[in-house]
């Protein structure tokens, strides 16, 4: 247990005060993270991204959406799948290009969580607020994403 908090307030530091995490499939992530926590009674308050329901939104043509075909699909480059540093390197590329559609097919506009929450059509949503960033979740609580843009870049601090 000593080890697990030691790495636990390491991630915490490294993440920072309120942080955003992205992750395809949070839940099972985050999941991780908040029972460490849990379990060592550390409170670590986060938001997160999860690139899966947006994919599922934005790329309907996929018949699966797991990590790796989405990598395939956006063309983001190969990478050794289930290697942590390589399955988050592909990740961020995944998620920028992602936003980058969005930004692209919306450029006169400011993405606001309702506006996104249209676009994605997404329904029933509840949203929590976190500063810059707000998570939405949907119908079936998976976690989407709110954030903010500014000219013409993702705003991750």
């Amino acid at each position: 247990a000593d080890k697990e908090v030691e790495v636990l307030k390491k991630f915490m530091e490294f993440t920072g005060e309120s942080p955003v995490l992205v992750a395809h499939n949070a839940d099972f992530d985050t999941g991780f993270i908040n029972s460490c926590a849990t379990r060592n009674n550390i409170d670590f308050k986060f938001s997160a991204i999860d690139t899966l329901p947006m994919s599922r939104c934005m790329l309907p043509q996929l018949s699966r959406h797991k990590l790796d075909t989405v990598a395939k699909h956006l063309k983001v480059g190969d990478f050794n799948h289930h290697r942590a540093c390589d399955d988050a390197d592909v990740l961020s590329r995944i998620f920028a290009k992602l936003c980058e559609r969005l930004i692209d097919e919306n450029p006169d506009e400011t993405l606001t969580c309702d506006r996104l929450n249209s676009l994605l059509k997404i329904d029933n949503a509840n949203s929590i607020k976190n500063e810059k960033f707000r998570t939405i979740r949907d119908k079936d609580n998976d976690i989407v994403f709110y954030c903010h843009f500014d000219n013409g870049g993702v705003d991750l601090l």
